[in-house]
């Protein structure tokens, strides 16, 4: 990840997901992200790279569900591996319901399966 610093970033605006995620791993890896440009939408996104304005940072998803797809080479990310962190919130002052206790077993036997 810390070659990112060297490579003019697209990137989606600040409240996206993925720009939070991005910019919070590098943060904590100490590297600063070279943002040539911020862009609303996925597609937009695309066009861009695809015109070679930079590079992008995506889920295999969303590269997947592009008309210009073929004309990208995707990457793996693998050093730091980026993570997301997952909270369930409950109230302090009240007991959990039976269908809060059962979503939280349910959300805890997902993230198991998914980490595997």
């Amino acid at each position: 990840m810390k070659e990112l610093s060297r490579y003019p970033l697209i990137v989606p605006e600040r409240i996206h997901a993925m720009r939070r995620l991005l910019e919070t791993q590098a943060g904590l890896a100490g590297i600063k992200l070279n943002i040539a440009w911020e862009v609303s939408s996925v597609s937009s996104i695309i066009d861009l790279v695809c015109a070679g304005y930079g590079h992008a940072v995506l889920t295999p998803s969303g590269v997947a569900a592009s008309a210009r797809s073929k004309e990208l080479m995707m990457r793996k990310l693998s050093a730091p591996r980026l993570t997301s962190v997952l909270c369930l919130a409950i109230a302090a002052h009240k007991r959990p319901t039976p269908l809060t206790q059962h979503a939280m077993q349910l959300l805890t036997a997902l993230i198991r399966d998914v980490s595997r």
